[in-house]
């Protein structure tokens, strides 16, 4: 295991989540591409599923990943709106004299507009430690990040893995100044910045039964 800098350069904008991108959930997810694992559906698979193995080392005290969180430059910010219209046209031709009424302001055929966010950036990156070859093996299995990926969004032009040979103190997991750098318990040593929030420190990072307050990046 060695210190790592892990670089996604990237082809288009991306959605990102409000935490960033997390190293060790975009790894775990690869392995589970790579087996072929069931994916995990519910909060009870959440909670009760054994992590994946991947090649990056534990903290000492065992209870998070030395990754740290993706850290980018937004040159630009684009807002955008997902909209999605019940199909009613083809409802009434599908259901004929039988359909009387289609409520469209509530329930599964309702209508909604919900604003996001896109940024353009130019690469993405990561501090870990671990094994620069199996996280290179893994990382070829990604070519999309952040939400919407299914539509074309956040397309990984090429990866870049590079093994460090100087580091500071706390490192991966927390700047030279002692400021947060992912996920982790309010009682790490030498913690002093950082935000407070409800969260996990390890993946999946959704699963809300497991949530607890955490420092996350100011």
């Amino acid at each position: 295991m060695t210190p790592l800098h892990v670089v996604a350069e990237m082809e288009s904008r991306l959605i990102l989540p409000p935490e960033g991108i997390h190293l060790d959930a975009l790894l775990m997810a690869a392995v589970a591409r790579r087996d072929d694992a069931p994916p995990l559906y519910t909060q009870a698979d959440a909670v009760h599923a054994q992590p994946l193995d991947i090649p990056i080392a534990l903290s000492a005290c065992g209870r998070y990943y030395l990754a740290t969180t993706s850290i980018q430059h937004v040159a630009e910010r684009e807002h955008r709106w997902l909209n999605r219209r019940f199909p009613l046209g083809e409802a009434i031709a599908l259901g004929g004299p039988t359909v009387k009424r289609i409520q469209l302001s509530e329930g599964s055929c309702k209508a909604y507009r919900i604003p996001v966010e896109t940024v353009h950036v130019a690469e993405l990156h990561w501090y870990a430690v671990g094994d620069a070859d199996g996280v290179r093996r893994l990382l070829d299995l990604v070519s999309r990040l952040g939400r919407r990926r299914g539509v074309g969004e956040g397309t990984v032009q090429r990866w870049r893995v590079e093994e460090l040979d100087e580091v500071w103190d706390g490192f991966p997991v927390l700047s030279a100044e002692g400021a947060a750098m992912r996920h982790l318990p309010l009682d790490v040593d030498g913690l002093r910045d950082y935000a407070v929030r409800i969260g996990c420190v390890r993946p999946p990072y959704w699963a809300r039964a497991r949530e607890q307050e955490v420092a996350c990046p100011p």
